[in-house]
């Protein structure tokens, strides 16, 4: 039969006869068959676990739920997974209330509801973990499975930042910048980001650095724009390389240092910083701190250009016009330029003007066919 668990308004359901019920039975004989990716060690861990959970043990529920959810030592099930989630949601385990929120709000092993999905989110923030709170605000603020709510998102950051937590304080200090859920106070936004930054968190020392370089909320201070953005860039803040490595090459609080310049943006287009690959393609192309060499420009630009970066979708089409670096190929060009030129970049609508004019209406129609 078809059991179902009503929890406030129905949200939550079952099939306990062939699954909730039997699902100790199934996952013991799993392992006994050498199913799941253990062996008899994982399989022995596992009924103690499952023993565990049965007697009441909220930890072991969560365990229990986790290993389910992950198919680990045992095969993957939603449904039990959400059963035990909840078991250990029930009796207060902040982590457990945290994984039912997030599987209600998207329906996995629950009946969807986002009534549900916020209260549970809700009971888990309470009790106090900041980094559950966090949690919790990132999830308001990005509208993940909930509707989107900045003012309750900045409640959590804030409860968080005021325990000290360096990962809610750059994210506050976020929350300030752009007047999301508070009102815009730059300079509350730069002492938020300092807090977090004198922690070590690298996003916040990346954060303070863009706020001295650009003079949002405290004085402009490229020296102390390159010192924040190494401190991030050393812990390999991607962001951070990139702007360390602009400070070295256009001389910004730091001595021009081409070399320099060169590492750091390398560093961050290893871990796919777009803004640094491009940089690295513009180098390239004008040769600037290292020999001149179209082709390579050019597969910077593509790399960035990728990632939806319009500048290099500019230059990238620009290549293609041109037959720098890559074959000439207009059409190629037009559904790069038409790319940069819908992120609103004012010269690729130029560019692209020009190029229409151009093409024939069998190579405007097969342009437009690729886009």
């Amino acid at each position: 039969m078809i059991l179902h668990h009503y929890i406030g308004n129905n949200w939550l359901r079952w099939t306990r006869s062939a699954r909730a019920l039997a699902g100790v039975v199934l996952v013991v004989g799993a392992l006994a068959a050498g199913q799941g990716t253990g062996g008899a060690a994982d399989a022995a861990d596992i009924k103690a676990l499952i023993g565990r959970a049965e007697k009441g043990e909220a930890a072991a529920q969560f365990e229990l739920g986790l290993a389910l959810e992950k198919g680990t030592g045992m095969p993957r099930d939603f449904v039990l997974a959400a059963r035990w989630y909840l078991r250990a949601a029930e009796q207060g385990h902040a982590d457990a209330q945290l994984k039912v929120g997030y599987m209600v709000a998207r329906g996995i092993g629950f009946e969807p509801s986002v009534e549900e999905a916020v209260k549970w989110m809700r009971k888990a923030a309470a009790q106090g973990d900041p980094d559950t709170q966090n949690t919790v605000a990132v999830v308001f603020a990005k509208a993940d499975g909930v509707p989107q709510d900045f003012v309750e998102a900045a409640k959590w950051f804030r409860l968080a930042a005021d325990r000290g937590y360096s990962e809610a304080q750059k994210n506050l200090g976020a929350m300030y910048e752009n007047g999301h859920g508070v009102p815009k106070d730059l300079p509350e936004a730069a002492a938020w980001y300092r807090r977090s930054a004198e922690q070590g968190n690298p996003k916040g020392q990346a954060a303070l650095g863009v706020c001295f370089a650009e003079g949002l909320g405290v004085p402009q201070n490229y020296g102390e724009a390159a010192k924040w953005f190494y401190k991030a860039a050393d812990q390999d803040n991607s962001k951070a390389q990139t702007y360390l490595a602009i400070c070295y090459l256009d001389g910004l609080g730091l001595p021009r240092d081409c070399e320099q310049a060169l590492k750091w943006f390398r560093k961050a287009a290893e871990q796919s910083g777009a803004i640094a690959q491009y940089q690295l393609g513009l180098m390239s192309a004008k040769g600037k701190c290292v020999p001149g060499d179209p082709a390579e420009a050019a597969a910077w630009f593509r790399k960035a250009a990728d990632q939806g970066y319009a500048e290099a979708q500019f230059e990238l089409g620009l290549a293609y016009v041109k037959g720098q670096g890559v074959p000439r190929n207009r059409i190629n060009a037009y559904r790069w330029l038409v790319r940069a030129e819908q992120q609103g970049l004012e010269k690729a609508a130029a560019e692209l003007k020009l190029l229409t004019a151009k093409l024939s209406p069998i190579e405007l129609n097969e342009a437009k066919r690729k886009l």
